[in-house]
């Protein structure tokens, strides 16, 4: 018995040591991984991120849309910069509907379309055959009726595709 005694203390030190070294490596591995770059001066917050995985989304690319009220949204475009995907959680409306514009550098408001109530919240997958300008505003209003003239603005946020 005393042999089997003198074997265990050395074996548990060795496995101790190992699990300590194998621990170390792993650290140091996990900290030289790439993280995904995102365009500098954009950020999204808890709530946005929380936003983006009920609709399957994640964060890269993407721009957080604030308003007064209390709706909140999340923009996110392609990497070939063709199309965009919006979410937001606002209120459910009665009446009228949510839609989303796409304001250039120079004020121009472009309606895009509207938004269509999915179990998260609202969504607009908008496709284009050009490419989106490298800075604009995305603007989600809340409209009576379907036509050119923006009536309520909910949110708005600012996007850098550089």
């Amino acid at each position: 018995m005393k042999i089997n005694q003198m074997y265990l203390l050395p074996i548990i030190l060795v496995s101790v040591l190992g699990l300590y070294l194998g621990m170390k490596w792993w650290s140091s591995q996990t900290a030289n991984m790439p993280q995904p770059a995102l365009t500098e001066g954009l950020s999204v917050d808890e709530r946005g991120e929380s936003l983006l995985k009920q609709f399957g989304l994640n964060k890269d690319r993407s721009a957080q849309l604030k308003g007064t009220g209390e709706g909140y949204g999340v923009v996110r475009w392609s990497e070939d910069k063709k199309s965009i995907t919006a979410v937001a959680d606002l209120p459910v409306v009665s009446r009228g509907m949510y839609q989303v514009w796409l304001k250039d550098t120079q004020g121009v408001l472009i309606k895009l379309c509207s938004m269509r109530r999915s179990k998260g919240g609202y969504v607009l997958d908008y496709t284009s055959k050009l490419s989106l300008p490298s800075s604009f505003s995305v603007v989600i209003s809340k409209e009576m009726k379907n036509d050119g003239q923006l009536e309520e603005k909910m949110l708005e946020g600012e996007v850098k595709t550089e």
